[in-house]
């Protein structure tokens, strides 16, 4: 993490990319995927085995489905996964995961929310802020705005907003993403047929568990200046 600015800026697109796989924009999703070569950088690393077998799994799915419209298989599971109309297989709410009667508009719901609303998001009323899409663009935003300091000469009140930033990310990654995303994925593996969504879920959950402990090494380095 040499240059953080480039860091924050990478993890940022990455959020982004995965909110929009699995709110639907299946198109955007797949031509960001190929710009930022994000799947070659995952399926050779070391550190996070989810990483790299999530992605190989995606790049094994793609080869497979060459001589086909892949994009349109890729949508149509997703439709059946995450949407319905019948059963939902897969649900995108953490809700579903965290609560006894998997009821949305509870509490967690509205913790989530009042964590949009401290960065001046806000969300429709009518809509679950806990859906996973949100979340995940919640965490890309926390990276957008670290972006705004000038990370190689921090007063100390750019200093100590930066240094909250990293709590937010750090806190919503544990109470949040990380404690119901586990869940979930053994419902994507048990009902996926293609190995693109498989692939793409444990991705994204070793994604997330080498984030959360980049973040604290950051955050260890700048508590201490």
């Amino acid at each position: 993490m040499d240059n953080i600015k480039q860091w924050f800026s990478e993890r940022k697109a990455i959020y982004y990319i995965l909110s929009l796989f699995y709110a639907g924009k299946i198109n955007e999703g797949l031509e960001l995927l190929n710009k930022s070569n994000l799947l070659n950088n995952f399926k050779n690393y070391e550190h996070n085995k989810n990483l790299s077998k999530g992605a190989c799994k995606v790049i094994d799915e793609f080869n497979k489905n060459e001589q086909v419209d892949y994009k349109k298989v890729i949508l149509e599971e997703h439709q059946r996964l995450f949407v319905g109309p019948t059963e939902l297989l897969a649900p995108l709410w953490e809700s579903v995961y965290k609560t006894k009667d998997k009821l949305l508009f509870g509490d967690i719901e509205l913790e989530v929310r009042r964590d949009y609303n401290s960065i001046g998001l806000d969300v429709k009323p009518s809509e679950a802020a806990d859906y996973l899409p949100l979340q995940l663009s919640f965490m890309s935003r926390l990276c957008s705005i670290s972006q705004e300091y000038n990370l190689e000469r921090l007063n100390e009140d750019e200093l100590e907003k930066l240094r909250e930033n990293l709590v937010k990310q750090k806190e919503f990654l544990n109470k949040h993403l990380l404690s119901w995303v586990p869940m979930w994925l053994e419902d994507v593996n048990k009902n996926a047929e293609g190995r693109f969504w498989k692939g793409l879920v444990q991705l994204t959950e070793g994604w997330l568990e080498n984030d959360l402990m980049e973040i604290e090494r950051l955050y260890i380095n700048y508590k201490n200046f």
